[in-house]
């Protein structure tokens, strides 16, 4: 169960949003298939892409197994999967410490 805090700001982001502008995302998000541009990421010759994937494993909307260990997979050694325990889809509301501090160490360690 979330915190009321966590639900209070999960409410007022889903009622700032625009009813028409979320659907549209939705269906494009689940409209295209990313595969060759991940591919084409992957395979980038000479290139030094790297993608920071974090993912809650309590996640039901959009389970890593269908969506980020499906990336991780296509981009192999170029991608940083960081799984959360018991983080949902806004694990960067329910996990913002952890998920700021992977971000940095990510930026820090690309920038070497």
């Amino acid at each position: 169960m979330l915190e009321p805090a966590v639900l209070d700001q999960y409410e007022r982001i889903i009622g700032e949003a625009d009813g028409l502008a979320a659907e549209r995302c939705i269906q494009i998000i689940s409209s295209k298939d990313y595969t060759a541009d991940l591919k084409r990421l992957a395979g980038a010759e000479g290139g030094d892409t790297k993608v920071l994937i974090l993912h809650g494993d309590s996640d039901k909307g959009m389970p890593y197994e269908a969506s980020g260990k499906i990336v991780a997979d296509i981009l192999g050694n170029r991608a940083d999967a960081k799984i959360y325990e018991k983080a949902a889809h806004g694990l960067y509301v329910t996990h913002q410490e952890r998920v700021l501090k992977d971000m940095l160490d990510f930026v820090r360690k690309i920038q070497k």
